[in-house]
């Protein structure tokens, strides 16, 4: 199995997909001193924008303008490089998870450099993810169901939210 991952019509083919696990929102973080705002693709044109090698957040549309070129995208090994190329003035924008974002800056930049970064609130996408199981593995179809079921106790019980609020507070570091 693999964790946490959209669901599309592409993976039901090769996976069981579990029920929602966490909604993830996708953003594009900037430094301060960049003033950046977005409303569609076109006004990204004129922008230097990282990303993550292997990781497609943004749509056909953002794909596609990516291929074509009319947007300059550069693509590191990892989500920490882009964020250093942004300290660095090499790319303007970073696309990335919010919560993985914030992480990343409180835990490889110094308090004075973590203050520089923010974000743009309209999200880039914002969907739920799952844990996703081989069709291929035959107990996988039990192992979902025992997942979904515990899923849905940690939800029910309340633990659920507890373990996101901790999260959010540092506490699983």
């Amino acid at each position: 199995g693999t964790f946490l991952w959209f669901d599309t019509p592409e993976r039901r083919n090769v996976f069981l997909i579990s029920d929602a696990v966490v909604n993830i929102k996708y953003v594009f973080f900037h430094l301060k001193d960049f003033p950046f705002d977005w409303e569609s693709i076109k006004d990204l044109k004129n922008i230097r924008i990282g990303a993550t090698k292997g990781y497609e957040f943004g749509g056909k549309e953002f794909k596609q303008a990516e291929e074509n070129r009319t947007i300059n995208v550069l693509r590191s090994t990892d989500d920490l490089t882009s964020l250093k190329l942004m300290m660095n003035n090499r790319v303007h924008i970073f696309a990335c998870d919010l919560q993985v974002g914030y992480q990343l800056i409180n835990d490889n930049f110094s308090q004075d450099q973590a203050k520089l970064f923010t974000h743009h609130e309209k999200p880039i996408k914002a969907a739920p993810h799952h844990l996703l199981l081989s069709l291929k593995v035959d107990r996988n179809k039990q192992m979902l169901a025992r997942f979904n079921k515990g899923l849905r106790h940690l939800i029910d019980s309340g633990r659920y939210h507890q373990i996101l609020v901790d999260q959010k507070q540092g506490k699983y570091k």
